[in-house]
């Protein structure tokens, strides 16, 4: 059950009598009350209606073929599989969310020699996806698709040099693209009237009539239900009801890796390996043609990637103690320009990013404590490249003085890239007990800390011609865990794991906007950030996660799988959305779900047949994925301006229960 606004023929929100007839179109602006306290809910406003649905129109299919490759030597094997889905998703009665995709993959293992082996595969992949976007709830069919192929062609090479020496060399070329715009308003609508950086509409006749402008025909402002056009009683490449984005992008990189394992006494393995990937990445990105210069990003360029290891695995009978010591080298290019004065970004001096190199000592070791229980320890420091979105954002090389930031399109508002950031660093311990309870259940424990450095974040400078935003390495994170596992293996047709964990994650921010956010909400309501490390937006302190499997082999399973969460935090806020408490200092419901299968084996004609039965969320659990600040609640706020179309988002809650029943079919 939800609202739905009265609309007339022109998508005005009006207002109706007892018997339903139009009074007049809703005028007053904004969110504020039609009628104080009344608006959320008066029939005069709003219609009640209910949608049963119970089909969510969703299909699956695969296949896999697999054998010896003909008229060769039968250990010259192939694989082939594909896999399709179609579905309009649980939120379908919205007319809005909907995936398919399809995917195909082959692998030939090759065996021309008895000590080499030649593995060789591709992939290949298609989507079709849109998701829920509340603001467009009256005009689903503006919805932006997001179209994406993948290609991947891939061989390793494995050699066996003697019983003791191997290597390995792996290959693989990777191109993906992605188009994202809404179907009634096709790619070439946009670059029609695409002229030196600058998006113009035409009229019927082909010429160019100047900047576009959005019509909106809600009075609320709240939802669109408006449409492109140039001129009142004009016309433009823009459909009625269309949308304002584009974007492209194409990624592409070639990777070659390699590594060397030598047990060159009994005591020392030794192994060692390189990685290089080249990256290509091609971004477009247009918004706004209704502005008098609109958003633009466009860029182009080549990153690259690289590092290298050798670790020592060492085997001491004697003391029943194995160790692993290793060292890795991380490298990076951005392959880009940045500016050097960061007070002055139209006319600093422009600099090639640095090349960074970062060097990884990593040590591990297990030692028996008992005849049942084994002590482990780790400690390691781990380098993540940044997203490439961070070094390039806002580059447009249409724009006439790039490679300098177009710093007059948004003013004090310009959040800018950095392509000289430096990767995020992690320091990480674990310490752990594993330990046999009998010959097929097993506990381990263990406790884990991670410290997270250079945390990319946005930071204000002041600077000509006007104060901006620009992404800088800068904010700090860490995380503490104890893990707990239990694990029995399969046997008397049962098998079981369970893991519980316990942690916590605080820090100075929990994305890289939050203290462009803390900025803004100073400036507009004078409300100060806290001067210390805060809950993360991931921090989860309890997550249960469980398989239970019954079966007996080649006739009947039945398997479960659960997850429970406790709250993610949320920030409290009052009716007028301000912070009353700290940042993540409230908890949202907990989350939890029970997954089955069940499926039944036999032979018909040859044929060996499965019939399965797959059910998600057993219990029919109304799982949270979002809360309103003022409330902690995913459908009611304190403000009673605010109205139902606004409060009510289904997205804010997850699936419910859902049943798919199956046929599988092979042969040998």
């Amino acid at each position: 059950t939800y609202y739905y606004k009265h609309l007339d023929e022109g998508r005005e929100w009006v207002k109706v009598d007892e018997n339903g007839e139009i009074i007049g179109p809703v005028t007053q602006v904004g969110t504020a009350a039609i009628e104080a306290g009344h608006n959320k809910t008066n029939p005069q406003y709003w219609e009640e209606r209910t949608k049963e649905v119970d089909d969510f129109d969703t299909y699956r299919g695969d296949f896999h073929l697999s054998g010896p490759i003909p008229f060769l030597n039968k250990q010259n094997t192939f694989f082939v599989s594909g896999d399709i889905l179609s579905t309009d998703t649980y939120l379908g009665w919205t007319e809005q969310p909907s995936a398919k995709e399809r995917n195909a993959n082959f692998k030939f293992v090759l065996r021309p020699a008895k000590s080499i082996k030649l593995t060789v595969g591709g992939i290949h992949s298609w989507d079709e996806t849109t998701n829920y976007i509340h603001y467009k709830k009256y005009i689903p069919e503006t919805v932006p698709t997001n179209y994406g192929k993948t290609y991947m062609g891939n061989f390793t090479w494995t050699h066996t040099l003697s019983p003791s020496t191997f290597y390995n060399l792996k290959g693989a070329m990777y191109w993906q693209g992605n188009e994202y715009y809404a179907d009634t308003n096709h790619p070439e609508d946009f670059f029609s009237g695409w002229a030196n950086g600058y998006w113009l509409p035409q009229d019927a006749n082909g010429n160019y009539t100047g900047n576009a402008y959005y019509m909106h025909s809600d009075a609320e402002y709240e939802l669109d239900t408006g449409y492109w056009d140039v001129s009142a009683d004009g016309d433009s490449t823009w459909l009625s009801g269309s949308d304002y984005r584009y974007e492209r992008r194409e990624n592409s990189y070639i990777n070659l890796k390699g590594d060397i394992s030598s047990q060159i006494t009994r005591t020392h393995q030794i192994k060692a390996g390189f990685e290089y990937k080249r990256w290509d990445i091609d971004y477009f990105y247009v918004s706004g043609p209704y502005y008098t210069i609109p958003y633009v990003e466009k860029y182009a360029h080549k990153p690259e990637e690289a590092s290298a290891y050798i670790q020592d695995k060492m085997e001491i009978e004697d003391w029943g103690l194995a160790v692993n010591v290793g060292v890795r080298v991380d490298y990076m290019d951005t392959k880009a320009t940045y500016f050097d004065d960061a007070s002055n970004p139209t006319a600093s001096d422009l600099k090639d990013a640095e090349k960074k190199l970062h060097i990884s000592p990593r040590v591990g070791f297990a030692h028996p404590i008992t005849d049942r229980a084994v002590l482990h320890f780790a400690y390691g420091h781990f380098y993540q490249v940044p997203d490439y979105q961070y070094l390039y954002y806002f580059e447009n090389n249409t724009f006439v003085n790039y490679p300098y930031p177009d710093m007059a399109y948004n003013g004090i508002y310009t959040w800018v890239g950095n392509s000289n950031l430096k990767p995020e660093k992690n320091y990480t311990y674990e310490i752990g007990v594993e330990t046999k309870l009998s010959n097929d259940i097993s506990l381990d424990v263990t406790v884990n800390y991670r410290d997270i450095y250079d945390y990319i974040t946005l930071q204000q400078f002041e600077a000509t011609p006007n104060d901006y935003f620009r992404y800088v390495n800068a904010d700090y994170a860490n995380y503490k865990g104890l893990e707990v596992q239990l694990e029995k293996r399969f046997s008397n047709f049962f098998s079981a794991r369970i893991n519980w964990t316990y942690s916590r994650a605080e820090g100075n921010a929990s994305g890289v906007t939050d203290h462009y956010d803390d900025w803004y909400s100073f400036s507009v309501y004078k409300t100060y950030p806290p001067k210390k490390t805060v809950t993360l937006d991931w921090d989860q302190a309890h997550t249960l996660n469980f398989v239970v499997v019954f079966a007996k082999p080649g006739n009947w399973s039945m398997s479960f799988n659960g997850n429970f969460g406790s709250g993610l935090p949320y920030t409290p806020l009052n009716s007028r959305g301000l912070r009353i408490d700290e940042p993540n200092s409230a908890r949202r419901p907990y989350t939890m779900s029970v997954d089955m299968r069940a499926q039944k084996e036999f032979m018909w004609k040859g044929l060996e047949l499965k019939l399965f039965a797959d059910v998600n969320n057993i219990f029919n659990k109304k799982n949270v994925l979002g809360v309103w600040g003022s409330t902690g609640q995913p459908d009611v706020t304190n403000s009673w301006d605010d109205t139902a179309d606004w409060i009510q988002r289904p997205q804010l809650i997850g699936p419910p229960r859902t049943l798919e029943l199956g046929l599988s079919i092979g042969f040998k």
